[in-house]
């Protein structure tokens, strides 16, 4: 039996990315990981350093949907409290 195949979706983004969506400097993001002060949590994968995007969007207060998959990497932007779209 194999595994139904499903959308691979990235659940992290790399560092610049990140420091670009919160208004920073990647390089000085750089230094603030080192330093232990970048505002979420960071991942080293090898050389780079990625953070989880479930952080990103908690701190940017970015709702995002509870449900898996595809979907589940996607804020739900112009959705109403029952998720239907206006």
């Amino acid at each position: 039996m194999t595994r139904p195949e499903r959308p691979l979706v990235a659940a992290t983004v790399p560092l610049r990315e990140a420091a670009i969506a919160l208004g920073g400097n990647p390089r000085h993001a750089y230094e603030l990981v080192r330093d232990g002060r970048f505002p979420v949590r960071t991942i080293r994968v090898g050389s780079r350093i990625v953070v989880a995007k479930a952080d990103l969007y908690a701190l940017l207060g970015v709702p995002t949907t509870r449900r898996l998959g595809a979907e589940a990497d996607l804020p739900q932007l112009g959705a109403d409290e029952h998720g239907a779209r206006e």
